[in-house]
């Protein structure tokens, strides 16, 4: 699939290119990349050139009790008002397995270097998490979680901690909503996408929606 946008106003014009594939090399592995590249210009602000390469895999194995999730991302902003310039590469894995058909365990391993440049001046870093969450079936639509990441960033050697407890509910098949609270938490735009990292309250939903989905929900519909 790929996109071309155009748009034009008196003192903002905005040009994008969107990209993508998707495919299928082997049945239970699937394989995707897509590309997002844009150019803001501004009568007040001058040009900032934006971009998004993205590369993503999941594994499914048949018969398998695990599944892996990847993926990796290249970001960059360029603004010439502030001759600034942000690059960051960010990769993250999801691992989860099924010991037990009433268990379930989640890992998640990230990791992300990020380069910026401000007034000539360049930072550099290396920040990586590690995620471990737990659930366990307490009957067919009801299940508790106990989770926990740690957030490193290595140049001050600074760590930071998030655990917290939650409950969930499978609303109908394919659907599922938790509601939970973490004791202690941190905040990274590039981690907490995934799981909600921060302290407090949180709920979470989640639904699978595929061709075989869509497939029953249409079935039901004509019922």
């Amino acid at each position: 699939t790929s996109r071309l946008e155009a748009r034009y106003a008196e003192s903002r014009k905005k040009r994008q290119l969107l990209s993508g594939i998707v495919g299928e090399p082997r049945k239970g592995l699937g394989l995707a990349a897509g590309l997002t590249l844009g150019r803001t210009g501004s009568e007040t602000a001058g040009d900032t050139i934006d971009g998004d390469i993205r590369l993503s895999m999941a594994l499914r194995p048949p018969g398998s009790a695990w599944t892996i999730l990847d993926r990796l991302e290249y970001r960059f902003v360029s603004e010439d008002r502030d001759h600034s310039e942000s690059r960051r590469l960010v990769n993250n894995l999801h691992a989860n397995v099924k010991p037990h058909h009433k268990l379930q365990i989640a890992l998640q391993y990230g990791a992300k270097y990020v380069l910026e440049t401000l007034d000539d001046q360049a930072y550099d870093g290396f920040v990586d998490l590690i995620g471990l969450e737990t659930r366990y079936d307490l009957t067919p639509k009801w299940d508790v979680g106990l989770r926990g990441s740690v957030l490193h960033t290595w140049q001050t050697g600074q760590m930071e901690y998030s655990t917290g407890l939650s409950i969930g509910h499978t609303l109908f098949k394919n659907t599922w909503i938790s509601a939970g609270y973490n004791f202690t938490g941190f905040e990274d735009e590039d981690f907490s996408r995934a799981n909600y990292t921060a302290q407090g309250p949180f709920v979470q939903f989640r639904m699978k929606f595929d061709q075989q989905t869509v497939r029953e929900m249409l079935e039901k519909w004509q019922h």
